[in-house]
């Protein structure tokens, strides 16, 4: 069905058999992500200038709050060291070594042989309908910047690196944390007013660059445990072994959504992903082949790794002329179960959400699916009550908190309200409601599936509001069925339709679990109603 309940998935082996099971059944840490994201910027304060060979650093003068971080006056536990012409700031966990001649740099385990090596930034924009990128490799860096700062993640140094060219210029921050395996970057551009940008990059690591991430012996066989992949394709999260795939619309390499995990049958892994996505689709690529593989003492790196934010169609800066990428992170560990949990902690300082405890344990009616040893959309309420009751007498007892209504329970209007020959009124009060009743007085927490994104040609919705549709991309297009079409999230009559379904499901009626199917069909757009939204905006 292509649901997407947004649960992190986390990594409980390494082997072969031990990753299989890992997809299967790691669902103990679960994130309940905002349906509209809420914009965190993390911005640097003070300015160390770099000319010519000369680098004169400076600390933040004096201490202010702004957006719940605060730059501290204090000695730090640990400072940028430049030697050679390569900044080195280490935690005693990390190292990050930026070389200022290449505006090139590496992260490396302090106390261990995993590093990402050969790396820099990039990003690419349109203007007046020409292409144009800014690499950073090869380039020496304008600025070097750095203070320490408390903020949502804990106390750490941040530093930022720019490089420009011409009319634009692109910017670096890293925050590392003091005493901990992970790491936080991302890049800003700065462009001339009316460019729309389409990618902003704040890791590529390429062999063809001199390039790569190695993990240490086995990382030619390492795994990939992906979270969906090349944007299109995020209802199913895979394991594979690097290499092995690739990507069909966002090459080089394969583009796992959000998040990957990449583990050695040694147990070295990285975790990285995006703590927010509020423009840009997130995306982090993996890749190795053979003869472009890059070696560290006598063993293969990979060949690619990449973390890029996508601006799907394209973004345009801002007012200032600025924007930002997605804010990634980065832990090298041995335990990517835990890892992963940190992540999805990330994930809910960076929006103030609570993190979901618990595993949630549900009887769902789809069960697999019409055919497949399930009901599927062949529903009713007898059928219902019937695993109601069973499900209060055997499932109950044992822990079983959640009861769901699939795909079936709705009408043909597109309006999402009940089938009246299937789920009927009882003494004038609505079927889906009577029945959310029903579900709660069994002892459960009552939840309905919808595809409030999706619409069909032959739907009243569609008949009533044409104009409510997305203009597809050709890849969304092809992927939707003849008579399917989607809702442009950016309209704002299509904003005020969903916030009075879903009001209507959620308060009046009285589900408090839904299941949102068909979500990433958002994302499809070609041109959305408001022109400056990117694809991840609108949704």
């Amino acid at each position: 069905m292509g649901a997407r309940m947004m649960m992190l998935r986390r990594a409980q082996g390494l082997t072969r058999n031990e990753a299989n099971s890992w997809a299967q059944t790691s669902r103990e840490a679960s994130l309940k992500f905002p349906v509209f994201f809420t914009a965190l910027f993390i911005l640097g304060c003070s300015r160390a200038q770099v000319q010519e060979d000369t680098f004169i650093q400076h600390e933040a003068s004096d201490s202010s709050v702004t957006d719940d971080i605060t730059v501290e006056t204090q000695t730090p536990p640990f400072t940028p060291e430049v030697e050679g012409g390569k900044v080195i700031v280490s935690n005693g966990f990390l190292t990050l070594t930026y070389d200022l001649e290449t505006s090139r740099f590496s992260i490396k385990e302090t106390r261990g042989e995993s590093i990402m090596f050969g790396a820099r930034h990039e990003a690419s924009w349109l203007l007046e309908d020409s292409e144009h990128t800014l690499g950073a490799s090869n380039m020496r860096t304008q600025d070097f910047d750095w203070h320490w700062e408390t903020n949502a993640f804990g106390s750490g140094l941040r530093v930022t690196f720019s490089v420009s060219e011409r009319d634009a210029t692109l910017k670096t921050s890293f925050f590392i944390p003091e005493a901990k395996e992970s790491l936080f970057l991302h890049s800003e551009v700065a462009l001339p007013k009316g460019a729309k940008v389409l990618e902003i990059n704040p890791i590529v690591a390429r062999d063809s660059e001199e390039g790569g991430l190695f993990l240490g012996s086995g990382t030619s066989s390492a795994v990939v445990l992906d979270n969906g992949s090349d944007l299109y394709f995020d209802f199913v999260a895979d394991i594979s072994r690097v290499g092995e795939k690739k990507s069909l619309f966002h090459p080089p390499g394969y583009a796992s959504n959000w998040n990957a995990a990449i583990c050695t049958r040694l147990h070295k892994c990285l975790v990285a992903g995006f703590v927010t996505a509020d423009r840009a689709f997130p995306i982090v690529a993996t890749d190795f082949v053979e003869d472009e593989a890059p070696q560290i003492n006598g063993e293969k790196a990979l060949s690619l790794f990449d973390m890029r934010s996508i601006y799907k169609p394209w973004r345009e800066v801002g007012a200032d002329g600025t924007l930002s990428s997605e804010l990634a992170l980065l832990t090298f560990t041995s335990d990517p179960h835990q890892a992963l949990v940190a992540y999805g902690q990330a994930i809910s300082l960076a929006y103030n959400k609570r993190l979901w405890r618990g595993v949630p344990a549900s009887w769902n009616s789809w069960g697999g699916g019409s055919g497949h040893n399930g009901y599927g959309a062949d529903i009713d309420e007898t059928l219902i009550l019937m695993n109601l009751e069973y499900a209060r007498e055997d499932y109950f007892p044992w822990g079983m908190d959640y009861f769901l209504i699939d795909d079936g329970w709705q009408d043909a209007s597109g309006y999402w309200f009940p089938n009246k020959e299937r789920f009927p009124d009882h003494d004038g009060e609505n079927g889906m409601k009577w029945l959310a009743r029903k579900i709660e007085e069994a002892g459960f927490i009552p939840g309905l599936w919808m595809a409030l994104f999706r619409l069909d040609t032959s739907s009243q919705l569609y008949k009533d509001h044409p104009d409510w549709v997305l203009q597809t991309d050709p890849i969304g297009t092809a992927m939707l069925g003849k008579n399917e079409r989607v809702l442009d999230l950016s309209h704002p009559q299509v904003q005020e339709y969903l916030k009075t379904v879903l009001n209507r499901v959620f308060h009046d009626w009285g589900y408090r679990w839904l299941k949102l199917d068909f979500g990433y069909y958002g994302l499809f757009g070609a041109k959305y109603y408001q022109e400056h939204m990117s694809a991840m905006e609108a949704y």
